[in-house]
């Protein structure tokens, strides 16, 4: 998520040491040997993906899945929603 989702959400704003360094993941995986590796942003690249990784069991397989900067489970937005509102919670989390 180009960054740390779940202290955006608890903290909101944007700072600095959310914010992390861009990397080739999928390059990494070459120091492994024989290999294959993708990035994907959709499900239908995702299952193909899927299906090239099923039929090359010798490969060791690495696949990046972007995801959208501010993508949270509904779990954590709910753990959000109680910390933020709750003066104690927030107290605890809170950076400043």
């Amino acid at each position: 998520n180009q960054g740390y989702i779940t202290e955006r959400m608890i903290h909101g704003g944007e700072y600095e040491y959310n914010e992390l360094q861009a990397w080739n993941y999928k390059n990494f995986v070459k120091t492994f040997g024989k290999s294959w590796s993708t990035t994907v942003t959709n499900m239908y690249e995702l299952a193909a993906a899927w299906m090239t990784a099923k039929t090359n069991p010798n490969l060791t397989i690495f696949i990046e899945i972007k995801l959208n900067r501010n993508d949270a489970s509904k779990g954590l937005r709910y753990l959000t929603k109680k910390v933020k509102s709750s003066p104690q919670l927030e107290a605890e989390a809170d950076i400043t």
